[in-house]
Formats: C-alpha cells, structure tokens, sequence
C-alpha cells in the first residue's frame, strides 16, 4: 500500500509572481543559449522562412498557387511578420517572437496551474519549459513550434475555465499552424460534453470548424491543387531518421541485423528508404491513430476532474511524437504542457522529458545526425531518447488508467 503523497495547501494568487520569475528566467534563457537572442549561429530553418516572406511581400507571390509551401496556411502569419517588421532583421526578430510566445506560454500555464488550486511547489512544474532555450538549445528560438506551443497551453486554460468555444478556437489556431495538435481534439471534446452537454460541445466543434475554414479556404480558392499537394505531401512522408521506428532499425543496423541506407525526402527530411521502413512508418501512423483512442477511451471512462483533464491532455499531445516523423521541435509543444500532469507520474514524466530534451539538443547540436545516416554511435543516443518518450507516454497512460480503477473502487 502505498504512502499518501504531502501535500501542501494551495496558493491561488501566487500565480503572478511564479509567472513573473519564470518569463525573467526564460528571457535571461533565450539571450544566453546556443543559437539565442544574442548569436546568430544555427538560424536552422529560418532560412527557409524568409524565403517564404521574401516572396510572399517582395514579389507579391501566393503561397501554394506561386510556390510551395509545406506548411500549413496558419503558420505563415509567424514567416511573414519578422519580415514586415524589418527585414534587415528577420532573424533577431523571429527569435524575438518565439521568446515572447514562449513567454507568453509561461503565464497562461501559471495561470492553469492556479486553476488547478496548486500549492507553491507545483510551480516548480515551469522550469522545464522556462529553461527551454537551454534544454533544447538552438532548435528552440529557430523553429516556430513555440506558437504551436503557445495555443495548445491557452486551448488547456481555457477548457479548465469553462471556456468551450475559446477553448476551441485556439486549438482550430493551433492546428492550423501545425497540423499536429489536432491530437488534442477528442479530448477537448469529451470535455465540453460532460460538462456542459451535446450542444456546447457542437458549438465549441463550430468554432473549431470555423478557425481552420478561415485559415484554409482563401488558399484552397485560390490553388486548390496547391494545398492538397501541400498536404498530401506530408501525409506521404517516409519514415523520418529521428522517429522512434528508424531509431529501432538503426539500433538493428548497429548490432549487424540489417542495413539501413538514408535518402532525402520530401520535404527535405533525412529519412530511412527501403520496404521495410515504408511499413514501420505506416504501422506507426497506425499506432498513432490507436494510441489517440486509448487515450481518449481511458479519459472517458474515468471521472470527469480537473486533473485527469490536464493528464489526459498531456497524453493527447504526446501522441505527437510516436508517428513516422519526429522532429526535435516538436518536444517545444510537450514541454509546454507535460510539466503541469500533477502526481508522481508527472514528476517522473517531467523527469523523462528533460532527459529527452537534452539527448535531442546533443544529437542536433554535436554531429549527430551525419552520424545517424551512417548508423553511427549516435544511434544509441537517439534509442535512448527515444525510449524516454515512449515511457513517458506510458507514464500518463498508467496514470490515466489508475485514475478510472479508483474511480470505479470508490464508486
């Protein structure tokens, strides 16, 4: 039998002033990390965003009709605005907007967790992301995941406010800059319809609907061939080098089981060719697909409290990470919301992404993904990090799980 956990009365208006240290430690963070607000190295794929601004404002071209565009039309907004800005200084500009999305991301999820009733301690649960810059080091400030991260967090608060449509909203935002967290949707929601029935539910589903035809439909007017190639694109990927299922076949190819050979893919990914990686990537779409319905399933059956909803959420999106391509941003979008599950297992959640953080930085910071292509000594690095995600998607499934059982004890 185990111990009951100390606890710790709550501090509801101590949310401020966590908020307020967190922001200072998180810029303090983007000035001083490799890649940072004060360097110009790694500007990553930045490069490719100017590109994106440079036609679109300069030349007057329209994405997806004019030029391809990988990206969703949501994200452009985040390409454009540095430009418009100054262009003379896209790169510290764009640096500039992640560092304040990425603040902007710390008080909203200060002011979940004084939704939640936490005590002071739990605030501790910011440092992961405040520290960001320096736990994933350049690929932080030189990617726009930071806005996806943002939005996923206001989606949460605003779900714990009773906000159903906002709550929407932002998420139909969010998914429309990154096709990814529309993960979170089942569990938004299952939500709204327990707590506030059928129809608030198919209102906050319009409001959804809404953002993502507002964002989509000028463009697919325009160039309806431009946006379904756009999509079809990424749907069509190859299993990408960093994804779980090539981490298991390189990790083969390193013991001598099989030889793995890595091409370019589109849209200019290093990913692994062959039959064999072709399948595990189209299992682990699959397995993707299965693991949003267990999550959601074991939500659903449980009780409907504040805490199961920020676990289950953390669930949904890192659900993220356990398809054919995962790329090191996306642990951006997780460390904004995996630190506020609450219990043991989302300390040692937390704990398991901070390992992972920082395996991801060394392996695109050291060399490591020329090593990856050749099957190198980088590829346990990589299975190590990998396994870290895995468990840590474990960790918020099993306590998702004890949750219902003690539900149903009780009852």
């Amino acid at each position: 039998m185990s111990r009951p956990e100390p606890t710790d009365p709550p501090a509801p208006s101590f949310w401020p002033v966590a908020a307020a240290v967190a922001v200072a430690v998180h810029l303090v963070a983007c000035l001083v990390s490799y890649g940072g607000l004060l360097s110009d190295s790694r500007p990553g794929d930045t490069v490719h965003y100017r590109e994106f601004a440079t036609k679109i404002l300069d030349h007057g071209l329209v994405p997806y009709r004019d030029f391809y565009v990988e990206f969703p039309p949501g994200a452009l907004p985040a390409f454009v605005a540095p430009d418009a800005l100054g262009v003379d200084h896209y790169f510290l500009l764009f640096k500039v907007l992640m560092a304040a999305s990425g603040a902007l991301t710390l008080v909203l999820a200060s002011r979940s967790l004084a939704a939640l009733g936490a005590t002071r301690r739990r605030y501790l649960s910011l440092a992961p992301f405040a520290l960001l810059p320096l736990l994933l080091g350049h690929v932080y400030l030189n990617r726009y995941d930071a806005v996806s991260a943002v939005l996923l967090v206001a989606t949460l608060l605003l779900l714990l406010l009773g906000r159903d449509s906002s709550a929407c909203a932002a998420l139909g935002l969010a998914v429309a800059a990154k096709l990814l967290p529309a993960v979170a949707l089942p569990i938004a929601g299952i939500r709204i319809f327990r707590e506030r029935g059928r129809r608030a539910m198919l209102r906050a589903l319009a409001a959804f609907t809404a953002v993502l035809l507002a964002a989509f439909l000028p463009f697919t007017a325009i160039a309806p061939g431009g946006v379904e190639f756009s999509l079809r694109s990424q749907a069509e990927r190859h299993l990408q080098l960093e994804s779980i299922g090539a981490s298991a076949l390189l990790g083969l190819d390193r013991v001598g089981l099989y030889d793995s050979h890595w091409i370019l893919g589109a849209p200019g990914s290093l990913d692994l060719g062959g039959a064999l990686p072709d399948t595990v990537g189209a299992l682990s779409s699959v397995a993707q697909l299965a693991a949003i319905a267990l999550v959601a399933v074991l939500y659903w059956r449980g009780p409907e409290v504040a805490e199961r909803l920020v676990t289950a959420f953390a669930a949904a999106v890192t659900v993220i990470v356990l398809g054919k391509v995962l790329s090191p941003q996306y642990l951006t979008m997780l460390t904004a919301v995996v630190p506020l599950a609450g219990g043991r297992s989302g300390r040692r959640a937390t704990a398991l992404l901070i390992v992972a953080l920082i395996l991801s930085q060394g392996l695109s910071t050291w060399g490591g993904y020329h090593d990856l292509r050749n099957a190198g000594s980088s590829v346990f690095v990589l299975v190590i990090r990998n396994g870290c995600l895995v468990a840590l998607f474990a960790l918020l499934v099993m306590s998702l799980h004890r949750s219902r059982i003690q539900n149903q004890t009780t009852a």
